[in-house]
């Protein structure tokens, strides 16, 4: 069984994690929101969008699935879960943007994460990068 907790903080890049299960005594929400919080913190800095690009970042939210190594080092690259909010006007940008995440993913590697929440916890993330302060992370 899968249960998901997502967070979104900061104004270009928001973290979302997935977690399996495996016990009946899940993590806490408060350890889910640390969790959420330090993968966002340690893969923002890596994000940036260019200056030709935040009119159109604006409205299109790009979803990238995530999986990890007990290193922190990507087992796979990362790959496209969803983009949203693409429209005639800005279809130009979304694939320079779906580029910045998976740059911002690999660049920042390798997470410092606590291994004891590895195993259905980061070893699979899911981010969602948005280029709207106003806008909440989606729901995945």
């Amino acid at each position: 069984m899968k249960w998901r907790f997502g967070i979104a903080c900061g104004s270009l890049v928001g973290a979302s994690a997935t977690f399996a299960q495996t016990s009946t005594n899940p993590p806490s929400f408060i350890t889910m929101h640390v969790l959420a919080t330090t993968v966002m913190k340690q893969i923002k800095p890596c994000y940036s969008v260019p200056d030709d690009l935040r009119e159109a970042s604006k409205s299109i939210v790009t979803t990238l699935d995530a999986h990890f190594d007990r290193n922190g080092r990507l087992a796979a690259p990362p790959s496209m879960r969803d983009q949203r909010g693409v429209t005639a006007d800005n279809k130009w940008a979304a694939d320079r943007l779906e580029y910045l995440g998976r740059q911002a993913i690999v660049s920042c590697q390798p997470l410092n994460l606590p291994a004891e929440l590895y195993v259905g916890g980061w070893d699979h993330v899911v981010i969602t990068f948005f280029g709207d302060p106003n806008r909440p992370a989606p729901a995945h």
